[in-house]
């Protein structure tokens, strides 16, 4: 598993997990994330996968709140669909996240992507390798 932690000092962090066997990559949030915050955790996931196939990815946002506006995940979100061959995505999220939910939707459709929200990191994980 290759792992790369992006934090700042105000305890905000996205753990960026890439299983190259399993060809998952995972995004677990935690504390305020920014929409830099966004585009660094994009553009790092893209040097992790560079030349691997990934065809699963999960957001974990339980335990984080958005610092940005959630039209702004758009982009960064687009960018890794459009360089990862992703086919499944799971969103992990505690309930009360659907304006997020409603952008990541709406970003995965025309890539075909099937999308899953849960509430369990076990399930999503299941679902997104099943």
């Amino acid at each position: 598993m290759l792992k790369f932690r992006l934090s700042r000092q105000d305890a905000a962090a996205i753990d960026i997990r890439l299983e190259p066997e399993a060809g998952l990559i995972s995004f677990i949030c935690e504390g305020l994330v920014s929409q830099e915050d966004l585009k660094r955790a994009e553009r790092e996931a893209e040097r992790l996968a560079a030349g691997r196939t990934v065809r699963a990815m999960i957001i974990d946002a339980r335990r984080s709140s958005p610092g940005y506006a959630p039209e702004q995940l758009v982009e960064p979100l687009s960018a890794i669909l459009e360089d990862l061959q992703i086919q499944r995505c799971a969103f992990v999220t505690a309930r009360g996240r659907d304006d997020v939910q409603g952008v990541i939707e709406t970003v995965t459709m025309p890539y075909a992507v099937r999308l899953r929200v849960f509430e369990d990191a076990g399930e999503a994980r299941a679902w997104v390798l099943g």
